[in-house]
């Protein structure tokens, strides 16, 4: 698991290299994007490595605090002060000396929030009010301030984790059709509300027909993909990162890559990914602790859902919407993020090998050591019959007797007298 996150990190190096370049050197340094990227990869490999080692259950008690924490940064992004506007959406927070996506950090917050309530609330799920209902009004809270920045693209990625968790966790089937059937015609009314996310549906259906307009991108990309052919035109030869196809080095990185490394190279990257989620579901049943099990499946289920919709934007399958490819994509929230909740996953897989090691036989050291301070004491040896003093006298006396040392009648011959005789 650790090796397909590096190898993933390692092509989103390469192609933010790649990618930016020329953005870069517009600013006045071609590899101004990819050293950013690089120092926004230290911290997020500390942060991996910490929960790869911390044992998850620590994280448990601090989901509500960091909930809350989330939901104050995402108001805070509508404050003149501290939010940031960039392409007509107030999605970052800027502290001064940093500038950050709270959105990001909503979604593993969001996850962790998810696993642990309920696990918590495991025996009222059967109920609505005691079981899904609280779950799914912090959902929906969650969805309502990243739909307001405008971001409906991570508001959909929340609604599809936060309903995996819910139907993983055995919430009953009818409350997860009945509420459903409320919240999905009121996605389509938000969608059909607003101008420019109906006209990218519209160009979805046919995007040659409005090249011109909302259909741009997913022409270049389309471009793009089809120039890399099985091998690619060669890394850093694109054409299309040449101001032709917008946001290259972050949301349409894909396409770069495709155009590049071609179709080999896009078959990796898609196969790495696949195994990352089989890895993650593996992990998810293997893990005997419910809240490890919820928390493996919602960091999977956020993985897969959002490398199959870029995937799926960049190829024109799906509609444009903004969403990073994880781990590829240039971004330092999403890096850092997706690395802190890949250290988790990575942590639970730790945590449930030991425990089937323990379980096959082949025990674990920690598991090893505390088996060996609680064994149970040696049991004593075993003592032959009790003789008292007189038989073991006459025992002794008769295994002896006639080679003339402790026979009663050859008491004499052990005197000094007796031997200097014998021998003189």
């Amino acid at each position: 698991m650790i090796g397909v996150t590096a190898a993933l990190v390692l092509v989103g190096l390469l192609m933010v290299g790649s990618a930016s370049q020329v953005l870069g050197a517009a600013q006045g340094d071609p590899s101004y994007y990819l050293t950013n990227q690089l120092w926004k990869l230290l911290p997020g490999l500390a942060l991996m490595f910490l929960f790869w080692r911390l044992p998850y259950q620590k994280i448990a008690k601090w989901t509500k605090p960091l909930l809350v924490l989330s939901f104050v940064m995402l108001g805070l992004v509508f404050t003149q002060n501290l939010g940031a506007e960039a392409n007509s959406a107030r999605r970052w927070l800027s502290l001064g000396f940093i500038s950050f996506q709270p959105s990001e950090l909503a979604k593993l917050f969001l996850i962790l929030y998810l696993a642990q309530t309920l696990t918590r609330k495991r025996d009222r799920l059967s109920g609505f009010k005691q079981g899904l209902l609280p779950s799914l009004a912090v959902l929906v809270l969650a969805m309502g301030l990243v739909l307001l920045q405008p971001d409906l693209s991570t508001a959909v990625m929340l609604f599809i984790t936060g309903y995996v968790i819910f139907w993983v966790a055995g919430v009953p089937t009818r409350h997860i059709l009945a509420t459903l059937a409320v919240l999905i015609p009121l996605a389509v009314l938000a969608v059909y509300l607003e101008p420019y996310r109906w006209a990218r549906i519209t160009a979805f259906v046919d995007p040659w027909k409005v090249a011109d307009g909302s259909g741009y991108q997913s022409v270049q990309s389309l471009l793009a993909i089809g120039s890399g052919r099985l091998t690619g035109v060669g890394l850093g030869a694109s054409q299309q990162k040449l101001f032709y196809l917008p946001e290259a080095h972050t949301d349409f990185i894909f396409s770069i890559l495709a155009e590049e490394l071609g179709l080999f190279g896009s078959l990796l990257v898609v196969s790495l990914f696949g195994l990352l989620v089989a890895l993650g579901i593996r992990t998810a049943m293997r893990c005997s602790d419910p809240f490890g099990r919820l928390l493996a499946t919602g960091i999977t289920a956020l993985f897969g859902v959002q490398a199959i919709v870029n995937i799926g934007v960049v190829t024109a399958l799906l509609p444009t919407t903004g969403l990073p490819l994880p781990f590829v994509s240039y971004g330092g929230t999403s890096l850092i993020v997706s690395l802190a909740a890949m250290g988790m996953l990575a942590g639970v897989a730790r945590q449930s090998a030991e425990t089937v090691t323990v379980q096959a036989g082949e025990e674990a050291p920690v598991a090893r050591r505390k088996a060996y301070f609680n064994r149970p004491p040696a049991p004593a040896p075993a003592r032959g019959p009790a003789y008292s003093v007189g038989e073991h006298r006459a025992s002794r006396a008769a295994a002896f007797k006639g080679i003339g040392v402790y026979s009663p009648a050859d008491r004499s011959r052990r005197s000094s007298t007796y031997r200097w005789r014998r021998w003189s």
